[in-house]
């Protein structure tokens, strides 16, 4: 065994000891993630199981002991953080963790959603990438010279791609790929078109005017964390 090999282990071992430590003493997740460990995260996805278990730790230490103990009776409750976990093992950012934390989090603080419900959400969470809630985020507010802090923190994003005649194909491929982004959120009915009907000549054309987020894109975005956006409240 090479000597980066062992150091590569030894730290694999470290971290799994670290994260069931962490685990352990938690009331309402550890035993829980202790036993399904094993059996659904890979030891290269350890580290990320091991920052969401912190993440989620922080979020539910306002609740009480008995209304974890409560939620854990649930059926529905632990299929849905069965579900987190495994979304979980696979984020590949600490943004998507702490959305993925979110939804538990919310999960027990708002009774008007059930459990099946909030899966519903979190199945729809898999389904886009950062750059994708990035955009969702953006219709919550997207007049011109508004919401300047959030544009300007995700302008790499957010720049719209609009090729000239004879631009770059590079160009041309970004702009399709942005596009791209706001046509899947429409699909998935988080966002939806603005149609207009222009009435002339011999036929009715239908013109796109942009896009609106829906009520479901709205509370999507509660539920993963941005609830204490003023376009929310």
């Amino acid at each position: 065994m090479q000597p980066n090999d062992i150091e590569k282990n030894n730290k694999t071992d470290i971290t799994l000891s670290t994260i069931k430590s962490i685990a352990g003493p938690i009331p309402f997740v550890g035993p829980m993630i202790q036993e399904m460990f094993d059996v659904i995260v890979p030891n290269q996805r350890i580290d990320r199981l091991s920052r969401y278990v912190l993440e989620l730790e922080k979020k539910l230490q306002q609740f009480q002991k008995e209304q974890l103990d409560n939620k854990l009776k649930s059926e529905e409750f632990v299929d849905l953080m069965e579900e987190s976990m495994f979304q979980a093992s696979r984020a590949l950012s600490d943004d998507r963790i702490k959305y993925i934390s979110s939804v538990i989090e919310n999960s027990l603080d708002n009774n008007y959603i059930s459990d099946l419900e909030n899966k519903h959400l979190l199945n729809l969470l898999k389904e886009l990438n950062d750059i994708e809630i990035i955009w969702l985020r953006f219709y919550l507010n997207p007049l011109m010279n508004s919401d300047k802090e959030f544009r300007q923190l995700h302008s790499n994003v957010l720049k719209t791609v609009i090729p000239t005649l004879g631009g770059s194909k590079e160009d041309i491929d970004k702009e399709a790929i942005q596009n791209s982004y706001k046509e899947h959120l429409a699909t998935l009915g988080l966002l939806k078109k603005n149609i207009s009907i222009k009435i002339g000549g011999n036929t009715n054309e239908l013109e796109t005017k942009g896009y609106e987020i829906t009520s479901l894109g709205k509370l999507l975005l509660k539920q993963i964390g941005f609830k204490d956006e003023e376009w929310l409240r």
